[in-house]
């Protein structure tokens, strides 16, 4: 059981998995969206359940109390929720990332201002807010576009974070 943690602790899952969706999402922007929302169901499920794995197979005592275990059952339950019944986040899936979007590049945002990292940081950070708001008050018209735009990012999370656990 602890060669499974620590296989799937090296393998860094989280960021493959940003990386496989946002690849999905630019190479296929014009799929079905029930396609896409079961792709992202998948991914949470999976997301969801490496993090339970992880939780539960450490050797903390009480796992329940892992800052992890909450977000990982979210996710979990969320993407059973999306492949059982897709057409409910279709018309509100766009609505959601683009509030998401908001929130993580707000986040960016603030760190690459407090940081001091540069101007490339904070137009990067601006951008994905932009993009995000638009998908929040235009999600059907914008949707081609911010999808293949929503891929890029979840690339660039991916290998980010690979970069950073690497460094």
């Amino acid at each position: 059981m602890k060669k499974v943690s620590a296989f799937l602790k090296n393998l860094n899952v989280h960021p493959l998995i940003l990386i496989i969706a946002g690849a999905i999402l630019v190479l296929w922007p014009n799929a079905p969206w029930d396609t896409l929302v079961r792709l992202i169901g998948v991914f949470a499920l999976i997301w969801g359940g490496t993090g339970l794995w992880q939780v539960f197979s450490g050797s903390k005592k009480e796992p329940l109390k892992d800052p992890s275990f909450l977000p990982s059952c979210a996710a979990a339950a969320v993407g059973v929720w999306m492949l059982c019944s897709p057409r409910f986040f279709e018309g509100i899936l766009p609505v959601i990332v683009g509030i998401a979007g908001v929130l993580y590049c707000g986040s960016i945002l603030y760190d690459a201002v407090k940081a001091k990292k540069g101007i490339v940081w904070i137009l990067l950070a601006a951008a994905g807010i932009i993009f995000s708001l638009v998908l929040v008050f235009h999600p059907i018209t914008s949707l081609r576009t911010v999808t293949v735009l929503l891929g890029i990012l979840l690339v660039y999370t991916g290998v980010t974070s690979l970069l950073e656990k690497k460094l």
